[in-house]
């Protein structure tokens, strides 16, 4: 029996939110966490070295060296930089295809998803689940059972 490392992860809410129609659960499933996290660390110091080229060349273009040192102080404050899809950019998409592509050279690891339509006159977590949290942990196992 092999066994594997699951990442789950949620995007959105589940109570009544106008700005975020949907809400959705991924599951990630790694056979090789140490090879896979290896080559993702090596592309997310790629990544952030691209990102605060890009900053500073942007910082640079700006006319105003009192901004420019405002938003330099900004920015030595807010290092962490995490991969979220709904920041992608033109700027940043061809990191973002570069992550796929790492992704997709690990051919056993595996992705699945669960996307719920919060607008569906069907959708009702509150009649199962006493809480989000609880609804969360109750749609995980759909994941999994797809595998």
């Amino acid at each position: 029996m092999i066994n594997y490392f699951g990442f789950i992860d949620e995007t959105g809410v589940l109570q009544t939110d106008v700005k975020q129609r949907f809400f959705g659960l991924g599951l990630l499933k790694l056979d090789d966490t140490a090879e896979f996290y290896n080559a993702l660390s090596k592309y997310y110091y790629k990544v952030i070295s691209n990102i605060e080229a890009k900053r500073i060349k942007k910082i640079k273009e700006l006319p105003d060296n009192v901004k420019k040192r405002e938003i330099l102080g900004l920015l030595k404050e807010n290092k962490r930089f995490e991969f979220k899809f709904n920041k992608l950019d033109d700027i940043s998409l061809s990191d973002y295809i570069g992550l796929i592509d790492l992704y997709s050279q690990f051919p056993n690891n595996y992705f699945c998803s669960l996307v719920i339509d919060k607008d569906d006159p069907l959708f009702d977590f509150r009649g199962y689940f006493k809480e989000a949290w609880s609804a969360y942990i109750g749609y995980s196992p759909w994941l999994s059972e797809i595998f």
